[in-house]
């Protein structure tokens, strides 16, 4: 799970806190699998893909070497 980690301004502000939250949230999500991970994109916001497309790539190239390692 690739998840926005590009720190507010104020660390102190209720977006901060909110944010803090959703990586929370996420990590949780990540470990109902036994395979899950999260990695947290911290030069990206929300639009993940526009802001950091080598951290997609890269966790796309994980996702396949792992499959073909361990079918």
């Amino acid at each position: 799970m690739l998840t926005q980690g590009k720190a507010p301004e104020n660390t102190d502000s209720l977006d901060a806190r909110v944010q803090r939250g959703w990586i929370d949230l996420q990590r949780g999500f990540a470990q109902r699998s036994s395979l899950g991970r999260q990695i947290v994109i911290t030069a990206s916001g929300h639009g993940i893909p526009l802001e950091a497309p080598s951290a997609v790539i890269g966790a796309v190239h994980e996702l396949v070497a792992d499959i073909r390692t361990h079918p």
